[in-house]
């Protein structure tokens, strides 16, 4: 809304009948949301899902549905491509790694990506 309000954009915002701000998805909703848009295209548990995928989608698309679908959209690729019939943790870090050296991925997603590689050199500077 910030940027509908700025000078540059009071035309825009002189058309506008109604206006809503959508909150970010938390980790159950981000999982619902997955499925329902599984279940609407007749997905059959092919390719299943582990747990660790859904927490890297929340993570990653920081719960904001156009991002949730991409990082998605591009895990289902990934999938067919490898021809996997379970994505696990790694799969959905690959992708988001990809997307992230395409510039795919917002500044929020690019920090925790940093977050999380930095946390798992921790983890393994300690074992």
């Amino acid at each position: 809304m910030d940027i509908v309000k700025s000078p540059g954009m009071e035309q825009l915002h002189q058309r506008l009948i109604a206006a809503a701000e959508l909150k970010p998805l938390d980790f159950e909703q981000t999982v619902d949301y997955v499925m329902h848009r599984l279940s609407c295209v007749g997905w059959k548990n092919d390719p299943a899902f582990t747990d660790e995928v859904f927490h890297l989608i929340h993570r990653f698309s920081a719960g904001v549905p156009r991002r949730i679908n991409l990082i998605c959209h591009r895990l289902f690729l990934h999938a067919g491509l490898k021809d996997k019939h379970e994505l696990v943790g790694g799969d959905a870090l690959n992708v988001i790694v990809e997307l992230h050296n395409e510039g795919l991925l917002t500044a929020v997603a690019q920090q925790a990506l940093n977050e999380y590689v930095t946390g798992i050199k921790g983890l393994a500077a300690n074992s």
